[in-house]
């Protein structure tokens, strides 16, 4: 029986400093030296990523994308060789245009049974090795794809490919171990680092003036937004926003964004007041329109986003002209200036969003209705909320 620290060990010390807390898989047997190192983790209580076991490579993957957009922190994948790698690319795509950081990992060969000291199964050589490396197989479908070819590289590859799985913009990272490179002899490092949590962008003093400028001028815009509430911060910041200007606010979405009960949720209606917008702030919204060249207005279009143009779509067509990096401070700063001095103008003084109700067309009383914008309505509510549809 072995006595010493492998690459198993090696993989496990990186999920540590990167600071998982689950290590989430879908294995085959490549996997040993990290089951033992899981093992000597537990035995000696030391603190680590907890073990989930999972019946499929989808399943594994969609976990580890959906714990991380519930709370924001990145998790790592460990999957089987070869077809186990394709089964889990499907979750790799879906991760990669939700843009959710994971590490992605699996255990290939490189020996094929040829080495003498090592007593590698049959099926890498038979059915399972991948001309070129299973890299080139999920290249397409994460933000970077390499392979660790030796067991000194192997703790600080995990680690680089958890940073660059953090960083704008975010997405998978796959990093392929060989068995042999995890059988190898490990030495852990006498002080192991804490990786620190990735930067966060925010937008330009230049960029919040001309936003504040283009909102403090605009008198019909309108916001769309399909994943500004995946930022707690940017979620209190789009309500603060629209309530200061009264600006009504709709798109697809993909997170809660909104408050569904605000009188400013418009949701698929905000599209008929697309037309007469003279200012569309796109906050995390990727594809406001379709036809993407087909713009539903003459007006100024800004994007706000961390990351506003998507490497990872084929075709991205925006229309817009600004564009403001940062979600919750590209919404907050804006604000802020539109309070200074009392730059925003008051809600009655507005056509758009402060006025919506009277921009529905009379007859459509069902629709107004439906949409918290009736005359009834309006009597049932504070006067502050009055004002925002009067």
């Amino acid at each position: 029986m072995k006595q010493y620290c492998d690459g198993g060990e090696a993989i496990l010390e990186a999920f540590r400093s990167l600071g998982l807390d689950y290590v989430i898989s879908s294995p085959g047997s490549e996997w040993s030296p990290v089951w033992e190192a899981l093992a000597r983790q537990k035995v000696n209580q030391k603190s680590g990523p907890a073990y989930i076991d999972c019946w499929h490579e989808t399943l594994a993957v969609d976990m580890a994308m959906g714990y991380t957009q519930m709370t924001g922190r990145m998790q790592a994948v460990l999957l089987h060789a070869g077809a186990g790698l394709l089964q889990g690319s499907a979750g790799m795509h879906s991760a990669m245009l939700a843009e959710v950081p994971m590490v992605i990992m699996s255990g290939e060969s490189t020996s094929f049974g040829e080495d003498p000291e090592l007593a590698i199964e049959p099926q890498w050589y038979r059915s399972l090795s991948i001309v070129g490396g299973p890299q080139r197989l999920v290249e397409p479908v994460t933000k970077w794809a390499t392979q660790a070819a030796n067991v000194h590289t192997l703790y600080e590859h995990v680690v680089r490919a958890g940073e660059f799985a953090q960083r704008t913009p975010m997405g998978p990272v796959y990093l392929n171990a060989p068995l042999e490179v995890m059988l190898q002899e490990w030495t852990p490092s006498d002080n192991p680092r804490r990786v620190p949590p990735p930067p966060k962008t925010r937008a330009t003093d230049t960029d919040v003036e001309r936003i504040a400028k283009l909102l403090v001028a605009a008198r019909n815009p309108v916001i769309l937004t399909d994943s500004a509430g995946r930022d707690p911060a940017a979620f209190t910041a789009l309500v603060e926003l629209a309530d200061l200007f009264g600006i009504p606010v709709g798109g697809r979405a993909a997170y809660a964004n909104f408050p569904k009960n605000h009188p400013l949720h418009l949701s698929a209606g905000i599209q008929p007041f697309l037309k007469d917008a003279d200012l569309v702030l796109l906050v995390a919204c990727r594809a406001p329109w379709y036809p993407p060249s087909r713009k539903p207005t003459t007006g100024t279009v800004v994007a706000i986003d961390e990351n506003p143009l998507k490497g990872m779509m084929v075709y991205q067509s925006l229309q817009s002209r600004p564009l403001s990096r940062g979600r919750g401070r590209g919404l907050s700063a804006p604000t802020a200036r539109g309070r200074e001095g009392g730059r925003h103008r008051p809600r009655q003084a507005r056509r758009s969003g402060g006025a919506v109700a009277a921009r529905a067309q009379p007859d459509d009383r069902r629709g107004a209705r439906r949409r918290g914008q009736s005359k009834g309505w309006r009597q049932d509510r504070p006067a502050g909320a009055r004002r925002r549809v009067a």
